[in-house]
């Protein structure tokens, strides 16, 4: 069973494989038969073109597609669409003839069309056949040929791609006859460049002469005017010029051969020659045709001449000269052999039958619209481009005209009156030279008119810009006097303060607006007068300049002078600080004042600090004011106080010997901590203490020496140093520790700080001199004293020692607390007084009172009084508090005692002297610590 099922699906398998190859080869059959009825039609449509036995198109005849209808010629576009028809997707190539008429242009084209019938055969010209009649043909001097003829049929060629060409041959009606006007010429020369691939100049008269260039050139100026209107794209309307060929006819000088080589040699020649005088011809030629040939034929001969006509001729190849026919068939070869044959081209691409009816339909309406140009004889042009260099130089007079006000920026309205007086001249110069009719001429004057008015409108624009630069030019003069003034004030000033500004003023401004009016003397004086304006304002800047360099300057006399004034008393005290040493009697001080007094006068009046200024007078009284008040506190017993205090800083020293236990010494608040292993063996430790001075900028440690030095230990010591404050982090921030090996050369010592209360810790592993230094604390003493009058209790706090100076009579005594307490903001200040036993009898009012922060850093000093009201006699112990912040105070005991009904006073008047680490706190909110001591 298995064995039938299988023989079945194989019987099957190959009726299929039958059944397929039947239909392929069915459809096979049938796309054969369509290629033969193809290939069929197109030999028939060759049968009908062409006879077979003579390889003759007997059917090619010439047909007219333009005729001359009164001054417009008429395109026959019925004509040549039914030509072009069956070609309308085809590549069509035009070989077209023109030039000037009875030179045997139509003759030339039935030899070619002689040479295409012949199929294009090597020896065409010994055949002894007729002349074929295409184009009609007449001897004589008339004209025959009228408008454009073209064969109605083409000859179909192969290019060098392979593809086939329609090549249609086409004949134009002669130039300069008496029937065609210039107009009608040129038109005609327009369409077949619009429409032709290859373009032939027949050139008669042997030679290629002046009178042929120059109408090719008029020919070509009129064709690229239609071209551009009808493309707007130059490039475009030049691409549209085929391929020219200047054929020479008749040529019998012996200088170059017959045909293209000879002709390409003479067109050189001709183009060298020609250079000078027909220089833009040549160059509208190179411009326009992308291809220039040259073809030198000979006489065709006698016989030729003898033929009055194509319809009775019976001419025969063998009656033209042999020669002329040899030029001829390298012509044809140049024309149409598979290399040489040209296809016109329209944006890069072959132009078909379609396109051609395309552009040839474009003229048609442009000559049916009225959109062609007109045209001028040569005459006509010269007239007219000597009426068009006419208007250039009046148009180039009135800009010259215009340009002879100068560069200078003129007033508009005196602008606008030249040009009027300007333009009506170069339009009356216009109507003198007129050529045109009076149409063009309306448009033409418009033309003119409109570009003198944009001449003027550039003018103005200029004269804007022109404003603009001399604007500017007078705002620099404007600085370069603004400039001047200063430089004459600080000439004045020679670098020195200037007392007398006024005059000095009035002198230099006058020479900056001297110098401002002689540099902008050929400006526009409207514009200078708007400048003058912004030069006071400039000199106002200047002057304000001026004075602020010269406060400046005041500043830094008055500091020098303040130092100079520093320095002389500072003389003063050192000498009567010297000699009070040598005898402390009054009368001995006095004359030693006396002495130092005049000294010291007389050298700060011989300074040459501030010589002459009336602000050294100011100073030099501040200095008497100063010595006396010093002179007043040496009486005092100020400088007495002042000098012990200085010897009580005294310099401590102490000695030990430490072997390899260790041990601590301690000196003038400082201490040496040595841990055990640190010495190998007893070594005798010396450590000098010495205290700050109070001339110290900023605040600092005691300086402590170490000795023996240098002197290294096998572990770490540490140092404490003890400060005037009690330490806090933010304290420590601030603190530096400072180093020395020569007691002159301080520098930073990096190191790790701890603290402890009032100590700074750190630690080193050898000996030198150490001290720790706040930085950015400066000293400011403030000063505070109680004192009872009557039934109340002053409290007095001062910010500056002068002014305690000033007011010894108040001030009796100044006393130093041991105590310190550190500030780290600006607070108010709170003074309290209560009393330190029960006693009922006794009422203060007020208790308390508040200074602001504000207020401490505006004012210098503050009176606070307390009321004390009582019912007994008896002495009575007072508690006063000083608090800053709310942890940080300083506390006594005042005894208050009963008064009479005149005033007293209680024991003498206690002063707290108190050091305040931030000066900033007086001018300040922002002072981030306050040390009280």
């Amino acid at each position: 069973m298995g064995t039938k099922i299988t023989l079945i699906m194989a019987t099957s398998f190959v009726f299929l494989q039958r059944v397929v190859l039947l239909i392929l080869l069915s459809f096979i059959k049938e796309k054969m038969l369509q290629l033969l009825s193809s290939t069929s039609s197109i030999r028939a449509a060759k049968a009908r073109y062409w006879d077979a036995d003579h390889g003759v198109n007997s059917d090619v005849k010439s047909e007219s597609i333009v005729t001359m209808n009164g001054e417009a010629p008429q395109i026959k576009l019925e004509v040549l669409g039914r030509i072009l028809q069956e070609y309308k997707d085809h590549p069509v190539a035009i070989i077209s003839v023109f030039g000037n008429f009875r030179g045997g242009k139509s003759f030339l084209l039935n030899l070619l069309c002689q040479y295409l019938m012949q199929k294009q055969l090597k020896d065409w010209i010994k055949k002894k056949d007729e002349l074929v009649k295409v184009f009609d043909w007449r001897g004589g001097t008339k004209s025959h040929t009228t408008g454009i003829e073209i064969t109605n049929k083409p000859f179909m060629l192969k290019n060098d791609k392979g593809e086939e060409i329609a090549v249609f041959l086409m004949d134009t009606q002669g130039s300069f006859d008496n029937e065609m006007s210039a107009g009608e010429r040129s038109l005609i020369f327009a369409l077949i460049i619009l429409i032709s691939s290859f373009q032939i100049d027949n050139l008669p008269a042997g030679l290629i002469r002046e009178s042929d260039l120059q109408q090719l050139g008029l020919f070509l100026h009129y064709a690229n005017t239609i071209m551009k209107n009808k493309r707007s794209n130059a490039s475009e309307s030049s691409s549209l010029f085929p391929p020219l060929m200047f054929l020479v006819r008749n040529y019998q000088k012996p200088d170059y051969d017959y045909g293209s080589k000879g002709g390409m040699e003479y067109l050189e020649k001709v183009k060298d020659t020609d250079q000078d005088e027909n220089k833009d011809v040549w160059k509208k030629i190179k411009e326009n045709f992308a291809d220039v040939r040259c073809h030198l034929l000979p006489y065709p001969g006698r016989k030729v001449l003898c033929h009055r006509d194509s319809d009775t001729s019976e001419l025969k190849l063998t009656d033209i000269d042999e020669g002329f026919l040899v030029g001829v068939d390298d012509l044809a070869k140049c024309l149409f052999s598979e290399d040489n044959l040209v296809v016109k081209q329209l944006d890069g691409k072959a132009c078909t039958g379609k396109v051609l009816m395309r552009l040839a339909g474009e003229l048609d309406n442009m000559i049916k619209n009225g959109e062609i140009p007109k045209f001028y004889t040569l005459m006509e042009l010269n007239q007219i481009v000597e009426f068009y260099k006419k208007i250039d130089e009046f148009e180039n007079e009135y800009v010259a005209t215009m340009n002879s006000k100068g560069e200078k920026y003129i007033d508009p309205k005196i602008l606008k009156t030249f040009h009027d007086e300007c333009f009506q001249k170069a339009m009356q110069q216009y109507e003198e030279h007129d050529v045109f009719e009076p149409d063009e001429s309306e448009k033409l004057c418009q033309t003119v008119k409109t570009q003198l008015n944009g001449r003027y409108l550039i003018i103005q624009k200029i004269n804007i810009v022109r404003k603009v630069q001399e604007r500017n030019k007078i705002m620099d003069e404007v600085g370069v006097a603004g400039n001047v003034y200063f430089k004459e004030m600080e000439k004045v000033a020679d670098g020195q303060h200037l007392e007398d500004v006024i005059t000095a003023k009035a002198e230099a401004e006058r020479k900056a607006v001297i110098l401002f009016k002689t540099s902008t003397s050929a400006c526009n004086q409207d514009l200078v007068r708007e400048g003058e304006n912004k030069l006071h304002k400039a000199i106002q800047l200047k002057h304000r300049e001026f004075e602020r360099i010269n406060a400046n300057r005041l500043k830094l006399l008055i500091h020098d002078l303040s130092n100079l004034v520093n320095d002389c008393r500072m003389g003063y005290v050192e000498i009567m600080e010297e000699e009070s040493n040598k005898e402390e009697t009054t009368e001995y001080l006095r004359a030693v004042h006396h002495k130092t007094h005049e000294s010291c006068l007389k050298k700060f009046i011989d300074s040459e600090i501030g010589k002459g200024y009336r602000c050294k007078e100011q100073q030099l009284k501040y200095l008497e004011e100063g010595i006396s008040e010093c002179f007043q506190g040496y009486q005092n017993g100020i400088l007495q106080k002042a000098m012990e205090e200085k010897r009580q800083k005294i310099t401590k020293t102490t000695f030990e010997t430490i072997g390899s236990l260790g041990g601590v010494l301690k000196v003038g608040g400082c201490e040496l901590h040595i841990p055990c292993g640190a010495l190998d063996e007893n070594v005798e430790i010396k450590l000098i203490a010495r205290t700050p001075q109070h001339q110290n900028k900023f605040l600092e440690t005691p300086t402590l020496r170490c000795e023996p030095s240098p002197f290294r230990f096998n572990t770490p010591v540490t140092i404490k140093l003890q400060t005037p404050h009690i330490l806090d982090e933010e304290t420590v921030k601030q603190c530096t520790v400072l180093i020395s090996y020569d007691g002159i050369q301080w520098e930073q010592f990096p190191t790790k700080l701890k603290f402890d209360y009032q100590f700074i810790i750190f630690q080193t592993n050898h000996f030198s001199r150490w001290k720790a230094t706040f930085a950015g604390t400066e000293k400011v003493c403030l000063f505070t004293q109680l004192y009872q009058q009557s039934n109340a209790v002053y409290w007095n706090i001062c910010w500056n020692r002068d002014l305690i100076t000033k007011r010894e009579d108040e001030f009796k005594k100044t006393e130093f607390l041991q105590n310190t307490i550190t500030l780290r903001k600006p607070n108010d200040l709170k003074l309290s007084i209560e009393k330190s036993e029960e006693n009922s009898t006794v009422v203060i009012r007020p208790s308390s009172n508040v200074i602001p922060a504000d207020q401490i850093n505006e004012q210098l000093n503050f009176k606070m009084r307390f009321e004390v009201e009582r019912t007994s006699s008896e002495n009575v112990w007072f508690n006063w508090t000083l608090q800053y912040g709310e942890n940080q105070q300083i506390s006594s005991e005042f005894r208050f005692t009963p008064s009479s009904a005149s005033e007293c006073e209680s024991e003498e008047p206690r002063n707290i002297n108190v050091v305040v680490g931030n000066k900033l706190i007086r001018s300040a909110m922002a002072a981030k610590d306050v040390n009280i001591s």
